[in-house]
């Protein structure tokens, strides 16, 4: 537990299929810069609480892409070492099959 998580977080999304981990730079906390280390604490959590088949990619763009490059909002998760090749598939690729396309 990286100590930002609350029983009642846990109690709350553990009943969703799926959650969307949005490439980001800010949180309640202010900004958080490139490679964002806030936000990967976040995911972090959310990989301890969902598992990482239960975790979808996404971006507020284009206004994200505002805030940083386009290539920091898709890369970081790549860069943090938080998941392995296959949950970066999952989280990227195979769990929004599973969620439009089955």
């Amino acid at each position: 537990n990286h100590g930002r998580c609350t029983d009642g977080y846990r109690k709350q999304f553990s009943s969703h299929k799926m959650v969307l981990a949005s490439g980001g730079n800010s949180h309640k906390g202010g900004a958080d810069e490139y490679p964002y280390p806030v936000t990967c604490e976040y995911l972090a959590e959310a990989k301890d609480i969902l598992g990482s088949d239960r975790l979808l990619w996404g971006t507020d763009a284009p206004f994200a892409a505002t805030q940083d490059t386009y290539e920091h909002l898709t890369d970081y998760l790549a860069q943090s070492d938080l998941f392995t090749e296959e949950e970066l598939q999952n989280i990227y690729y195979n769990n929004a099959y599973e969620v439009y396309f089955k």
